[in-house]
């Protein structure tokens, strides 16, 4: 018992220390990868209409989500602190989040669009419809649709049903700005975030929304912007929980980076969490699996990232091919399906996986990885003061959340 306790109250034992350990000393890549894997294998089944194997009654899509957004909130919470100025931030996020997206999506309107369309090529080029997807898209406005484009699919029309948690995940980092430039996320004040992501956790519960004045009409935003007076009532009645969980995912992360000065990173404690967790899936209610999710993946998660042993980690010199096989995946699962016309979900992820692994390493090499590089030729104002550590990988470029800041830790990219 003295050991434990000894344990649970040294800092070193504690989230704020582990986090400073660098990109080498942790897990995300590899989590990130499987979140990334896991909505691949969701979508699988949901593409050819067939059962998803769900042995924890957890739906694998939606947990590879939380998995993302849990580490987001995390990060990206830290990056502001690190470096607390809004342009650089915000061009930072975009280096991070536009340039696969823009890729992926004249791609899939320019080039895969008119190989498998039913339309004459000159009228699939000329109508409007062509162009707002790249723009829509592009300027997060999910649009799904392409003209004559995967009609006859098992799962009809859509091109890229993976996109929608990009509008969502963009609102999350405005929110973090938001948090930082009010100071919650400076040292003095970082434990106000602690409340705020406990308040996010907890809108997941509708009767909490509806006791707390104003939170439907900002769960209404997360969806719509505008949250219009018909947006706010279906968020009271529920239609967006689909966006709201992984924001609340996304809070509770950046709650954890706010209290990791006192957040033991104990696999004692880890083994408590998942044995909620466990219960929620076996005994709960849908609902109650759904939310115990929420709650309970992000202390796993970044158990995983810092407690895990340096052999289980993907090589240093490997890239982060997570982005590119989440938003690669569905446009490659959708023309699997119309060349091949499959019934059977474990045969659409044993072909289309290896495909999109191959769309995501290039995606990562030629395009995400120099976008990142981007960063460093920042001019005043925008630019930072430079790290005294270079990246213990030696890839100092495509660190974007926490290289600037002479006391951050090289490391995870945000």
């Amino acid at each position: 018992m003295k050991t434990f306790l000894s344990g649970l109250l040294h800092p070193d034992g504690r989230l704020e220390a582990a986090s400073k350990q660098g990109r080498s000393a942790n897990n995300f890549d590899l989590l990130r990868l499987f979140g990334a894997t896991a909505v691949l294998f969701a979508h699988s089944f949901a593409l050819t209409i067939t059962k998803q194997p769900q042995p924890l009654n957890l739906d694998w899509g939606s947990f590879g989500v939380l998995i993302f957004f849990s580490i987001s909130g995390f990060l990206i919470a830290r990056s502001w602190a690190y470096e607390p100025k809004l342009l650089p931030f915000l061009f930072k996020r975009a280096l991070r989040l536009w340039p696969a997206l823009l890729a992926s999506l004249v791609i899939c309107a320019l080039v895969l669009g008119p190989l498998v369309t039913n339309q004459p090529f000159r009228i699939y080029i000329d109508t409007s419809a062509t162009k707002q997807f790249i723009l829509q898209n592009a300027t997060l406005q999910t649009n799904y649709v392409l003209p004559g484009v995967f009609t006859d699919n098992v799962y009809p029309n859509a091109v890229n049903g993976s996109l929608w948690t990009l509008p969502l995940e963009f609102k999350a980092y405005l929110f973090v700005a938001i948090l930082g430039l009010v100071g919650f996320l400076r040292p003095r004040f970082r434990l106000v975030m602690v409340p705020v992501a406990i308040l996010g956790a907890l809108l997941v519960l509708p009767g909490v929304r509806d006791a707390v004045p104003g939170m439907n009409h900002l769960v209404a935003m997360l969806s719509d912007i505008q949250a219009s007076p018909a947006a706010t009532y279906q968020a009271k009645l529920g239609s967006y929980d689909m966006q709201l969980r992984p924001f609340a995912a996304f809070m509770i992360g950046a709650g954890m980076f706010a209290a990791a000065r006192w957040i033991p990173m104990r696999w004692s404690i880890g083994a408590v969490v998942a044995i909620a967790w466990l219960c929620c899936l076996f005994l709960g209610s849908p609902s109650l699996i759904e939310n115990g999710t929420v709650w309970c993946v992000p202390y796993l998660v970044l158990l995983l990232a810092y407690r895990t042993h340096h052999l289980v980690r993907l090589p240093k010199r490997m890239g982060d091919y997570s982005y590119g096989l989440y938003v690669w995946a569905f446009p490659v699962q959708q023309t699997v399906s119309h060349v091949l016309d499959l019934t059977s979900g474990w045969a659409m992820f044993a072909i289309s996986l290896p495909l999109t692994a191959v769309l995501a390493v290039l995606s990562w090499h030629l395009i995400e990885a120099p976008a990142l590089t981007l960063k460093n030729r920042l001019n005043p104002p925008l630019a930072s003061p430079p790290s005294v550590a270079a990246h213990p990988d030696g890839r100092a470029e495509f660190d974007p959340a926490t290289q600037p800041h002479p006391a951050a830790p090289a490391g995870d990219r945000a």
